[in-house]
């Protein structure tokens, strides 16, 4: 077997076959069918269940965590994008939390996966902002009280600062479960070479790691919470565009 010697090498993405091709550009890769996995799990959670389901009982207190937090930001005026928010928040913690499991993928590692969502997230918001205000939406980016002579200049500022929203959520997610999954690697190889000499210190690392494996669960979910915090406070600015 083929030992790892770098813990960035664990991010490489490899064809899965090189026998099963597309249109001959397009290969089965390795992550693939974890993306399929996480698609037929968002489409299972959609059907319909009982009020006294195990399911129900699971995701009841992910139900009113997320309410609440689009409520505490838009009140009712935003209540009816629930369900947007709510498939952002399963979505990410399904694909950062599938990465701790052994032998898996941890998509959120890429950089092109968490970009592709934040500019999803953001399409999907500027959607509802033009669908809710047509072209006046456009005046977002012009504050009121700017003098007409500096307005050019306000609203390259404004646009902008308004487009880096997609980086913002995207390295930060991509940042943090990066680092969390390269030291769980790091110490994991730590403690199989002290295993392979016989150490007495095997254990109270594999200590540390069991913690760090904790801590990393609790991140990943934290992780997708403030994905969702941060599509929330997006949200609200959109719905709530102030009178010009």
């Amino acid at each position: 077997m083929e030992t790892i010697s770098s813990p960035l090498e664990q991010f490489q993405v490899y064809p899965s076959s090189s026998g099963l091709f597309i249109y001959n550009n397009i290969s089965f890769f390795f992550y693939s069918p974890f993306l399929l996995c996480i698609l037929v799990c968002m489409s299972l959670s959609t059907l319909p269940t009982s009020g006294n389901s195990i399911i129900m009982k699971i995701f009841l207190p992910v139900y009113f965590l997320v309410y609440d937090l689009l409520y505490s930001h838009s009140k009712k005026k935003g209540i009816r994008f629930f369900p947007y928010l709510l498939f952002i928040f399963m979505l990410v913690s399904i694909l950062n939390i599938l990465g701790l499991v052994p032998f898996s993928a941890t998509l959120t590692s890429h950089l092109v996966i968490t970009l592709t969502l934040s500019t999803s997230v953001f399409m999907g918001i500027n959607v509802i902002g033009l669908y809710l205000y047509g072209i006046r939406f456009l005046f977002y980016f012009m504050p009121t009280g700017v003098p007409f002579a500096l307005s050019p200049l306000i609203v390259l500022i404004e646009l902008f600062s308004y487009i880096f929203r997609i980086l913002s959520m995207s390295v930060r997610l991509f940042a943090n479960m990066t680092a969390g999954h390269i030291l769980v690697k790091i110490l994991g190889g730590f403690a199989w070479q002290l295993a392979s000499i016989g150490s007495a210190l095997i254990i109270p690392l594999i200590l540390l790691i069991t913690i760090i494996l904790l801590l990393e669960t609790s991140i990943a979910v934290l992780q997708a919470y403030v994905f969702t915090v941060l599509g929330s406070i997006y949200l609200k600015d959109v719905i709530n565009l102030p009178e010009h």
